[in-house]
Formats: C-alpha cells, structure tokens, sequence
C-alpha cells in the first residue's frame, strides 16, 4: 500500500448514508490519498469502513482509531484482512486505547493501564501468523514468523512482491515458456536451509494423455540440512 503525503480526517458521525458517499467521493476527486475516521458513539468501525471502501475507487480508508474495547484481537485482525482482500488492500487498521468516559462509561469496560493493555492487544492481534523461519523470496533475506513487518515493493516492476518461504524448502525453477507446447527445461532448484526436507518433481509432455499410462519423468529431491547437500535420485534432471 502506497500512502500519499496528504489525507483528510473528519468525524463521520455527523453525516449519513448518502452524505457519507457523497463526503468519499469528494474527497478521492480533489486528489487525497486517504480518508480517516474516528469510533465514537455512532457508526460502528468496521461497518463503516466497508461502506466507505464500497463508495470509493482508489481512496486508503483508516479508522483513527478503532477502539480496542469495542473487539477482541481476533476479531479486528479478520476484519483488517477481510477489508483488504475485498477492497484492493485499501484499508488502514488505525488502534488505540481511547478513554475512560468511553471505555468504562459507555461500554462498561475496565480502563487499565493503556500501555500494558495495548501491548497485549498487538501480541493477541500477530499470534495467528505464521511462526517459524522464513525467507524473502526477492531478496533471500531470513526472517523470523509471528510477527509483522514493513515492506517497501517498487511498484513499476512489481519484482520484489511480499512471497516468503518456510525455511526447510525445495523449490524447482523452469524456464519461461508460452505454453506446455514448449518442453520447459530446469533453470535452477532453490534450496531454503533450515531442515531436512524432501521434494518429488514430476514432468511430462504437457500435451498429451500419456501421463495416465505412467510415462513420465520423476526426479526425487532430498535435501540434508546438517550436511548441507542435496541429492537426486529418479530420472535425470
């Protein structure tokens, strides 16, 4: 997601329905790159958020902020992921503690100590992600799972896109064909150390049916990360 330098912050609660796709669209029209809301007595976040997100094209929407209180970790995290897979990773999950009035006052909460209380919330919200050790398919840099992290990608060639593989992977590479007219020989077979592991690559024609007669090639791949070797066995490669 790319955030442009200005945005607009308006208290949405004051608008409706159709003043509020009015409000959206005005805003995406005279070059904004982002809409951000509060969560206070009236529309619900997340609700809000989609309904904007619907209204708009190429607008970031941001709850700022969604409050803690008002959903468990669970819950906002499928709610940050839902909302950007829906609406072309458009949308900024904004967090904070608010306070007491709203927090014990109106939602009947108890207004512990925000820092403790948020720091627990951000463990809660990454403890569904991936752990383990993984590497930037890109850059081949290892990094660590359960966690979050920032990720610039050079958006003319989309090379370096976010993919991470799980350390203790075989990964055949092939050249770049049109189509399976085209025998596609071996480039390369990437190895992500980190345990043993074992891959059976599997070939044919790509054209015909032969394949339900058992012609074909097999190539099984092994790979032992305490010698740091790997080895094949089966048809050549």
């Amino acid at each position: 997601m790319k955030l442009g330098r200005l945005g607009v912050w308006y208290s949405t609660d004051k608008l409706n329905g159709e003043q509020l796709a009015e409000f959206a669209q005005a805003v995406e029209k005279n070059g904004y790159a982002a809409l951000w809301y509060p969560e206070s007595r009236g529309y619900e976040t997340v609700a809000l958020a989609s309904y904007l997100l619907s209204k708009s094209e190429k607008l970031v929407i941001g709850s700022s902020i969604a409050n803690i209180y008002a959903r468990d970790a669970f819950t906002a995290r499928r709610a940050m992921v839902s909302l950007n897979e829906l609406h072309d990773n458009r949308f900024i999950l904004g967090l904070g503690v608010s306070h007491i009035p709203m927090v014990e006052g109106l939602r009947g909460h108890k207004d512990d100590k925000p820092v403790t209380t948020m720091r627990i919330y951000l463990e809660q919200l990454h403890k569904d992600l991936p752990t383990g050790q993984w590497f930037d398919y890109a850059h081949g840099a290892s990094l660590n799972g359960g966690t979050t992290i920032s990720y610039p990608v050079d958006s003319k060639t989309w090379e370096d896109i976010p993919l991470f593989v799980r350390a203790g992977s075989i990964i055949p590479m092939g050249i770049n064909i049109q189509n399976t007219t085209t025998a596609q020989s071996l480039k390369e077979i990437r190895v992500y150390p980190g345990k043993a592991v074992e891959f059976t690559l599997y070939d044919d024609d790509g054209v015909s049916y032969d394949y339900e007669k058992g012609k074909g090639r097999t190539t099984h791949l092994r790979w032992d990360d305490k010698e740091g070797q790997l080895t094949a066995e089966g048809d050549p490669l």
